[in-house]
């Protein structure tokens, strides 16, 4: 085994993982989220083998999750608000939230895919808790 072997399976997880997370982008973007019910088809847009999504991520619905949470606006940008508050006593904290909010609504109305991911999610768990 070669000194630079490991770090190439690593590089090669992560290039893996990215065409995972790209796959379930392309198949909502094309078809829809109700697409997304086989591991199979996430893996051969991918290119990969379909027993990578259970190794790298679980199983589909959390790769499911890391798409959502790469391509979450709010998420991130919740994130380091809180991080931001926390850090220090902001002056400007009020105009900060008044402003990334507004721009959290213009980008949810600019944004088909992020308005899809939404109510796919409101829809599931509507169908989780009448179940």
């Amino acid at each position: 085994m070669k000194n630079n072997e490991p770090l190439k399976t690593i590089k090669n997880k992560e290039v893996t993982k990215k065409k995972l997370v790209w796959a379930v982008g392309e198949i909502i973007k094309t078809e829809g989220f109700v697409a997304l019910k086989s591991a199979s088809k996430v893996a051969r847009i991918a290119g990969v083998d379909r027993k990578l999504i259970g190794r790298y991520f679980g199983g589909l619905n959390q790769l499911i999750e890391a798409y959502v949470v790469e391509n979450d606006y709010w998420i991130l940008f919740t994130e380091k608000i809180n991080d931001l508050l926390k850090s220090n006593n902001y002056p400007g904290s009020k105009e900060l939230i008044t402003s990334i909010l507004q721009n959290q609504y213009t980008y949810f109305l600019s944004d088909k895919d992020m308005q899809r991911l939404i109510l796919w999610a409101c829809a599931e768990m509507v169908w989780s808790h009448s179940s």
